[in-house]
């Protein structure tokens, strides 16, 4: 197992549905490529985004030190996930690939913004590995 994965998923770990899908990524990574940490915390990884924008979103640290968020995000932790930074520069590379993660995204971050109202905050998460 690694000792410093190369991936890095950030995620509010404020939000259920955040938690949730932390969890879950958490459940896939088995050849452990990610290190996933709540944003609540990891200010310091985040310094290129303003303050305001960072709970906004998921974010991604690629191996090359690349912040991406949001749907933007969804290619490296698939590589992470599923093969490596080639995978990652072919998803990116391919518009359809693109569309269809950013798709994803969006529905996810719909749901989350239609349940945030009515699901109370978790306590601040930690996902273990």
């Amino acid at each position: 197992m690694r000792s410093n994965p190369p991936y890095i998923l950030l995620f509010d770990g404020e939000c259920r549905i955040c938690s949730a899908f932390a969890r879950a990524v958490r459940r896939l990574d088995v050849r452990r490529h990610l290190s996933i940490h709540p944003i609540q915390g990891s200010e310091e990884l985040l310094q290129a985004l303003p303050a305001e924008g960072r709970l906004g979103a998921a974010h991604a640290i690629g191996p090359d030190g690349r912040l991406t968020s949001g749907g933007e995000a969804m290619p490296a932790i698939l590589a992470a996930l599923v093969a490596d930074t080639s995978f990652e520069r072919r998803i990116r590379g391919s518009r359809a690939s693109m569309s269809l993660l950013a798709a994803i995204y969006r529905i996810m971050a719909e749901v989350r913004g239609q349940l945030s109202c009515a699901v109370a905050p978790a306590p601040a998460a930690r996902i273990p590995g």
